[in-house]
């Protein structure tokens, strides 16, 4: 069924392809007489290419109230016999004075018809598509698709080579849509209308036996008779709720008006991500990066069009229905705007020359191929989110009462904002230049990743679960449904975290610059280099130490949240004395004492965060989400390299050189502060003073679930045995039971050493002083080694990202710590033999700085590799599994001594490593290899595995208690909750006392 009603769908993709080419092909433009003219060409390009949008905005509008009258199938049927019309009319279209109206007639018809199309096969593929596999075949939509676009861009590219000088330059395009037409008026003839149409217009007979028919069982089966079922009840309650409100019920019914907004911004963000600019363009594009000659940009254009094709292809079959809607979405935008950022980067500082008139064109240059490989790299990353997902999740969101107007809605947003952007782009392509990828980037990361993560999941949920998920029906009115809830904790709490990873990459790159030397009087001298260096880098440290220790008594006392915002705002304090400093007597003491302030809010935060994200986890996925710390502090990384990368390159001699490093702090600080008053306090924490009815709440909340809800009651039940134990055991211990506690003081000395042992791995020495290891290596000059330190830190983050959602719940804590370790020593002993062995040559004074020799490559190469066996491992590894070990009453102590920990020898290593590096040059590596090695190999396999275990469950692991221990306290917990469920709905504080008296 979904090849059937999805062959129409090549036309979509094949004439969002087509027009840009023949608008460009020199032939075209002198026929119709605007050769030369790019004004002209600009406006006439943007108009044969965006009034099938046009087009297509009133089909889409225009198709709901048919759809709902006539049914899915002959709808569809209708809007491709008007498609029909209008291709008939582009392909009839000859010269002047007519024929370029005749173009832009059969256009709008045309688009008018795939409009149509677009709206309605989603819904009538979703509505017929099993639960299990909608998003996959729903999806089915964007293959067809990529389809017609790669067909488009062959057509164009075989057209240009073999006629020239014709009007088949434009007819033999134009006529081949009528092919996916005729396939398509044909074949829908053959397939069954939508089985909850038919009961929406109570034809039910007819749709249990075309439900029967597309599962291929019986209309006696118990599952069909069960979906069908499902079906007639989601009918009735939506006519019940809506009763009596006419027409409005499609956009005011209960539940219903955030759907019709996500349904038309989810396609206005698509159309704004920059791939239908390059997709209705994709020659202009090719050819402004450096693809000159039309046979070359067309070509690039076609391998374009394979790669996205394949990428669908292949997320469609094999990962849609495994990440999830939000997940895909949210990877997608992040991939698509880094590698846009590269694009603009690279067209910035390489432009390609201009070719000059009568010139044959060139091979396109290194920098032109890398775009292009960005480019080829970047619609794999559209293909497997923002691609076909907007289609996939609005076909899933709808009611089916609704679902014909939802759709209507959704597509004529996408074919409003595809008009728009077809019509802007090539003007915006003549005057923005590289900044029309800056800007496309932005849009993918700052507007597309945010709405990503605050959308609803609805992989796996009925099409009749939808109701529930969006508040049009409670949990009474219909069994087992549970409430919406958000799952932002995590990436709210862990902004504030990417403070952590900047601070440790730009002190660096400041303290390093040759004006900064000058500035401050201490150029020539490399011994008061390394001192300062190290002070401007380690006095953070510092302060962080003392914020991790300070915080376990103010975390105890009002809490995770509140504690995080106090820790930012100190931290925020700190950051403007850095910005604000000037020149000396003063500038450089306003910079320590800025760095020890924002230290000291920065240890708290590191601290106390994961404790919060831990508490607030359930066990499945309480590493990959836990991990998400160090994501954000890779992240924050990656940004000081090419901020410093940036300043160094654009900024000589100015006091901006440390100002505009030291300002964007500000930024993850203020969203940090804002963010966090937005979620829910941990609920292990208000257990643990008492405040039972919050925390099962917020549990409930966090669990998208409700506070009766068996699996709830379970875990508050195995959180309050956990407290009443921890109270039992240590009662009369005071102050000393957070340590001397039965079981602890082996989890604290793991929170000391593994941090010990974390900070001499070698990879802060790297991070902190990235510029100058890279120089020391053979990188010289500030532009060669403030680059290689940027590409460190990209190669980093997509490394830890990759190993925590995809690895950290897979291999577990020990083999990942011992493969790691392992993998970083072994690559350190490479670094240090070819340092020993190929020492970069000296730079005399004055000479300009040589291209990095192979040996200086093949180190920076085996540093790369090192730092993604440290990503997936001894990066993120020990903040999961100390935040995994630690009881709750205990854990703030135990993450204050992982943290304090972290930072006192954070602190150390900072200070000594320019010393060090002076000092033992090549020995340095082999210093940190064998710790690698030897240290952190037998550490590894000696500590007990956490992975798939409960918080509640580390006691037992410890030897604090034992099982059965354990289990009688839970079956007395959950007997009491259950019993104060029975005699008092929802009331928490009576389970509580209960289950206090009864233990």
């Amino acid at each position: 069924l979904a090849f059937v009603v999805y062959w129409g769908i090549v036309l979509f993709g094949y004439d969002t392809g087509v027009a840009g080419a023949v608008v460009k092909n020199t032939f075209f433009q002198s026929h119709f007489g605007f050769s030369g003219n790019q004004k002209k060409i600009d406006a006439i390009s943007a108009n044969v290419v965006s009034v099938l949008q046009a087009g297509a905005f009133f089909g889409a509008l225009g198709s709901a109230p048919i759809s709902s009258w006539i049914g899915r199938k002959w709808t569809i049927e209708a809007f491709t016999v008007i498609f029909t019309v209008g291709a008939i009319l582009q392909t009839v279209a000859s010269g002047p004075p007519h024929g370029l109206g005749l173009i832009y007639a059969g256009r709008v018809i045309a688009g008018f018809g795939i409009g149509g199309i677009s709206s309605v096969a989603p819904a009538f593929v979703s509505e017929c598509s099993p639960k299990e596999v909608r998003g996959r075949i729903t999806g089915f939509f964007q293959i067809m698709v990529r389809a017609g676009v790669m067909i488009s861009y062959f057509v164009n590219y075989g057209i240009d080579i073999h006629m020239a000088n014709s009007v088949q330059i434009w007819r033999v395009p134009f006529g081949l849509q009528l092919v996916p037409a005729g396939i398509m008026a044909i074949g829908i003839l053959t397939i069954k209308e939508s089985p909850r149409w038919l009961a929406s217009v109570g034809r039910n007979q007819e749709a249990i036996e075309n439900l029967a028919y597309l599962r291929r069982d019986a209309v006696t089966s118990p599952p069909i008779i069960h979906e069908m079922a499902e079906i007639e009840a989601a009918i009735l309650e939506e006519r019940e709720a809506r009763k009596g409100l006419g027409w409005k019920e499609a956009f005011f019914g209960k539940g219903n008006f955030i759907r019709f907004f996500i349904a038309f911004f989810i396609f206005l963000l698509q159309q704004w991500a920059g791939q239908n600019s390059v997709n209705y363009y994709a020659p202009q594009i090719f050819e402004a990066i450096g693809y000159l000659g039309t046979k070359s940009n067309l070509l690039a254009s076609g391998i374009y069009g394979v790669i996205k094709f394949v990428a669908t292809v292949i997320f469609i079959f094999f990962g849609v229905e495994t990440l999830g809607r939000k997940l895909s979405l949210f990877i997608s935008a992040i991939g698509m705007g880094t590698l846009f950022y590269i694009i603009g980067a690279i067209l910035k500082t390489h432009p390609p020359p201009p070719l000059v008139n009568g010139q044959a064109p060139p091979s396109p240059p290194p920098p032109s191929q890398a775009m292009a490989a960005m480019l080829y790299i970047y619609v794999c990353f559209y293909s497997m989110g923002w691609g076909p997902l907007p289609w996939v999740y609005v076909a899933d969101i709808f009611p089916t009462r609704t679902r014909h107007y939802g759709l209507a809605v959704a597509s004529a947003s996408q074919w409003l904002w595809n008009f728009v952007v077809s019509q802007v782009t090539p003007r915006m392509k003549t005057n923005l230049g590289w900044k029309l990828f800056i800007m496309f980037a932005t849009v993918n990361v700052g507007a597309m990743g945010t709405f990503s993560l605050l959308i609803p999941e609805t992989k796996n949920r009925s099409l009749e679960e939808m109701d529930v998920i969006f508040g049009a029906v409670s949990a009474e009115e219909r069994q087992a449904y549970i409430n919406k809830s958000e799952r932002g904790l995590a990436f709210v709490v862990y902004w504030g975290i990417v403070l952590f990873g900047y601070d440790t990459g730009v002190g660096g790159g400041v303290v390093g610059n040759a004006f900064f030397h000058a500035h401050f009087g201490i150029a020539g001298n490399q011994k008061q280099i390394d001192a300062v260096s190290s002070n401007v880098v380690s006095v953070l440290q510092a302060g962080a130490f003392f914020g991790a220790l300070g915080s376990a008594p103010i975390s105890s006392k009002i809490g995770r949240k509140w504690t995080i915002e106090l820790f930012t705002v100190i931290f925020s304090v700190g950051a403007i004395l850095q910005t604000i400093a000037s020149g000396p007597p003063h500038g450089l003491g306003l910079i320590y004492a800025g760095r020890v302030i924002a230290g000291l809010g920065i240890g708290g935060i590191s601290s106390v965060a994961p404790a919060f994200v831990s508490e607030c986890c359930p066990k499945e996925v309480r590493g990959r989400i836990t991990g998400l710390f160090q994501i954000m502090v890779a992240f924050g990384v990656m940004i000081s390299y090419f901020v410093n990368f940036g300043v160094g390159i654009h900024i000589k001699e100015s006091v901006q050189i440390w100002r505009i490093p030291f300002a964007i702090q500000l930024v993850p600080a203020g969203i940090m502060a804002l963010g966090v008053l937005t979620i829910k306090e941990s609920p292990r924490w208000l257990a643990s003073v008492g405040r039972n009815q919050q925390a099962i709440e917020n549990l409930a909340y966090l669990r998208m679930e409700s506070v009766t809800s068996p699996a709830v009651i379970h875990e508050m039940a195995e959180i309050e045995a956990a407290i009443l134990e921890e109270r039992e055991a240590r009662k009369g211990f005071g102050l000393k039971e957070a340590i001397f506690g039965k079981g602890n003081f082996v989890r604290f000395f793991i929170a000391f050493f593994i941090f010990l042992l974390q900070q001499w791995a070698g990879q802060n020495s790297v991070n902190y002083y990235a510029p100058q290891i890279f120089e020391s290596i053979g990188y010289t000059g500030t532009k060669n080694s403030l680059l290689a330190s940027g590409i460190y830190g990209i190669v980093k983050l997509v490394a830890t990202t990759i190993f925590v959602f995809f690895g950290v719940e897979t291999l577990g804590r020990k083999l990942s710590l011992f493969i790691s370790a392992i993998g970083m020593g072994t690559l350190f002993y490479i670094i240090g033999a070819i340092l020993k062995t190929h020492p970069p040559p000296t730079l005399q004074s004055g000479q300009a700085p040589p291209s990095p020799p192979p040996a200086s490559q093949a180190m920076a190469a085996m540093l790369y590799i090192y730092v993604v066996f440290y990503s997936i491992g001894w990066g993120p590894l020990p903040w999961v599994y100390v935040a995994d070990i630690f009881p709750t009453r205990t854990r703030h102590y135990g993450l204050a001594t992982a943290s304090a920990s972290q930072w006192l020898w954070n602190f150390v290593v900072s200070k000594v490593t320019p010393q060090m590096k002076t000092n033992l040059g090549w020995k340095l590596f082999i210093m940190f290899a064998t710790v690698n090695i030897g240290a952190m190999g037998t550490f590894s396999l000696l500590i007990p595995e956490t992975k798939g275990r409960s918080l509640e469950e580390m006691d037992i692991i410890f030897g604090a208690v034992s099982a059965d221990e354990r289990q009688a306290y839970i079956n007395k917990s959950e007997r009491a909750m259950e019993h104060g469920n029975g005699n008092q709905t929802g009331s928490t504080s009576v389970r509580s006392d209960s289950v206090e008296r009864k233990v």
